[in-house]
């Protein structure tokens, strides 16, 4: 099923959603890639906001961090990682109302378990990038993870990938 059908299937209005209206900036900013593209890049863009703001505020380190994983998991070059970087930030308030089906049952049900598994590393490391990823991270991230289908065990692992900055590990 593709992202806007899935959208529309579960969410009465879709341009009064935040998914909605980030798919619209999105679209509108880059108006030749493929559909398919532009939703997997819309879906993961919003779940990175989503960790990077879950404490109501986002750092630099983390609006660096979500680029630098937007080009290197997505493969897409510097120029546009920064421009949906942007995008998303810019949206990110909304972003915080959002919830996490309208990004993770498309990618859970047009992405791999391997693709999906890279998902939560990006989020992890987004957590960490501003030297903690605290509980709230973690637990908006144990979310998401279900809602991609993932099991517990793929949670533990991507989490101990950023281990030396997690919040309850670390000594006082």
């Amino acid at each position: 099923m593709n992202f806007w059908k899935f959208i529309e299937k579960n969410v009465n209005n879709v341009s009064n959603t935040s998914s909605g209206t980030l798919e619209r900036k999105l679209r509108a900013e880059f108006p030749s890639i493929d559909e398919n593209k532009l939703a997997e890049i819309t879906c993961i863009a919003g779940l990175l906001g989503r960790v990077a703001f879950v404490d109501l505020n986002i750092e630099d380190s983390e609006k660096n961090n979500i680029c630098e994983s937007l080009k290197k998991w997505l493969e897409i070059d510097e120029t546009l990682a920064q421009k949906i970087t942007k995008v998303t930030c810019t949206e990110i308030e909304l972003l915080a109302g959002t919830e996490n089906h309208q990004y993770t049952g498309y990618l859970k049900d047009n992405l791999d378990i391997t693709r999906r598994y890279k998902v939560l590393e990006m989020l992890f490391s987004v957590a960490a990038s501003d030297g903690n990823a605290d509980n709230l991270e973690s637990e908006e991230i144990r979310t998401i993870s279900k809602g991609l289908g993932l099991e517990h065990k793929h949670f533990v692992a991507a989490r101990m990938s950023v281990k030396e900055y997690l919040g309850s590990l670390r000594n006082s």
